[in-house]
Parts: C-alpha cells; sequence; structure tokens
C-alpha cells in the first residue's frame, strides 16, 4: 500500500488494538515511521565500514547472511520503493546518517555541510541501487551489488568523511 495511504485507523484496526494504545507508544505516524525504520536498518554497517572492512569483506557477508531475512529485505525495500514518499526515504537516511554519527561518536552538531551532501550523495546513490533488489534473490543480488566498484568508493567516501569530522 502506498506510504500516503497508511492511517492509524488502519493500523490499530489491523493490529488488534484500540488507538489509545497506539498513541501509547506513538506521536503519529512518523514517529512510528522513524521507529520502524530504525529497527530495520543494519547499524552494524557503519561499524564494519569504519573498521576498514570493504563490503566484499567475509565479516561483512556473514553480516549480511545472519541479519537479513526476507522480511526484513522486503520492509527495507518498501521504504525505499515506489510506494515510499520522500518523507520515508528521508527517515532512513536520517537513521542510517545517525548510526554513523553514533559509530564514530559524534552528534547531529558536528555534521558539517560537505557530510551532509556527501552523505545525502551517496545514500541517494544507494537507495536507488537498493531499489532494483528482488527479495526473492536479495542474497544474491546483495553480493552482486557489494562488489561494485561504485559502492567500494561509496563506503570508502562515507568512511572518510565522518573520520574528517571527528578529527
Amino acid at each position: 500500500m502506498p506510504f500516503q495511504r497508511i492511517t492509524i485507523s488502519g493500523i490499530v484496526e489491523r493490529a488488534g488494538v484500540n488507538r489509545n494504545s497506539f498513541y501509547y507508544h506513538y506521536a503519529d505516524l512518523d514517529d512510528l515511521s522513524r521507529s520502524a525504520v530504525g529497527a530495520l536498518f543494519v547499524h552494524e554497517v557503519p561499524q564494519l565500514l569504519a573498521r576498514g572492512l570493504l563490503p566484499t569483506s567475509d565479516e561483512f557477508e556473514e553480516l549480511l547472511s545472519t541479519t537479513l531475512s526476507p522480511d526484513r529485505v522486503g520492509a527495507l525495500l518498501a521504504v525505499i520503493g515506489e510506494n515510499s514518499t520522500p518523507e520515508l526515504r528521508a527517515i532512513l537516511r536520517d537513521a542510517v546518517v545517525d548510526a554513523w554519527l553514533d559509530t564514530f561518536e559524534l552528534t547531529r552538531a558536528d555534521l558539517d555541510p560537505d557530510t551532509t551532501a556527501t552523505a545525502r550523495f551517496v545514500l541517494g546513490g544507494m537507495f536507488e541501487l537498493l531499489s532494483s533488489v528482488h527479495v526473492e534473490r536479495y542474497l544474491e543480488e546483495l553480493n552482486e551489488l557489494r562488489r561494485l566498484p561504485a559502492v567500494q568508493v561509496a563506503a570508502q567516501t562515507m568512511r572518510a568523511s565522518f573520520e574528517r569530522l571527528r578529527g
């Protein structure tokens, strides 16, 4: 279902809970979206890249094979796919940037225009590449994508940008 058509009423009806239960946990639909997207993103990815490991490393392959299930991949693809919105993609982008900041023990106040632009550019490209992945073949396709020279350079660029911020 397109994200724009999702309603709190529809969520609570499908979940079999009352509206008050929803508001006990979330302020609004955006708050739920931030929580859900934060739970989907694999936070160990920037940690591996920060250690200097490339997406082609054995550790990276193990992480992908042990943390990604078809349901998780399907949900992530929904966040960046055709039923998404710019706002939903921004929530994912923010979750990824926050994971990088956490990895380098930085805060949003530490971000500068260069690092912000780099992250937006790299993540926009990564989201575009990932949107072509098919859930049925996700491990095979992710293995192909992580070997692309552009993905290698993107990983090194993100690492260098956040290392420069840390000083």
